[in-house]
């Protein structure tokens, strides 16, 4: 009877041993799963990270080249030059300097996703999750500030313009006789437009490097999802 009570115990304890061992390869399977839904998930959303950029890139340097193809030239000849009246009527880019800019934003729906996905697990705040982080809180700073310090600056310009009777003829009918001759005899006139084309310089720095740093870390993207394969 012993030999047998014995014997039983054994077995009972090697089942309960067994469906422990069951319990967690299923638990080590489930997790494993989960984590591979996540990572699976995580490489989606580099991809639409990959899309945001480049769209960025593509909007950005069409800016930049028109920026420098006619808004930049005409700044340096306004304040560098001595234009006479003719020099402004034969020259109608030269108003590039009292034009309004172009609004431009960072996509950020894939940045949006992936923060949203690294709060379940602390591995994804590591490696490229984390560059792209890094990237996107630096840029959309730099991207944000300059934009405000443009729109501020042509506000204020707005608000000093408008007081001119030449104004309204010049936003409406591009009437440029009146501008011309206030652009002469009021001194703020021309330091309003130099401080315009020093934010504009800062702010075209911002999105030369936002593209460039953006190319690099599209390489990084493409690398990272190889190594996967």
């Amino acid at each position: 009877m012993e030999n047998k009570t014995g014997k039983y115990f054994k077995y009972a304890i090697g089942e309960i041993v067994l469906v422990v061992i069951g319990i967690l390869i299923a638990l080590q399977i489930n997790n494993w799963n989960e984590t591979r839904k996540q990572i699976n998930t995580q490489n989606a959303i580099y991809l639409i990270v990959k899309e945001d950029l480049e769209t960025d890139i593509s909007g950005f340097e069409s800016f930049i080249y028109e920026y420098n193809k006619s808004k930049k030239p005409a700044f340096e000849a306004v304040l560098n030059k001595e234009l006479t009246r003719e020099d402004w009527e034969n020259n109608p880019s030269y108003l590039e300097v009292m034009k309004g800019y172009e609004d431009l934003a960072i996509s950020k729906r894939g940045i949006d996703q992936l923060k949203k996905l690294s709060g379940f697990s602390n591995n994804l705040e590591e490696g490229l999750t984390s560059d792209i982080n890094k990237f996107y809180t630096k840029h959309i700073l730099e991207f944000n500030t300059g934009t405000d310090e443009l729109g501020e600056q042509f506000t204020r310009n707005y608000i000093y313009f408008q007081n001119f009777d030449w104004y309204a003829s010049f936003l409406m009918q591009h009437k440029t006789d009146g501008f011309i001759d206030s652009f002469y005899n009021e001194p703020t006139i021309k330091s309003r437009i130099a401080t315009l084309y020093f934010i504009y310089r800062i702010y075209i720095t911002d999105l030369e490097n936002y593209v460039t740093n953006a190319k690099t870390l599209i390489v990084n993207i493409d690398n990272h999802l190889k190594e996967i394969k």
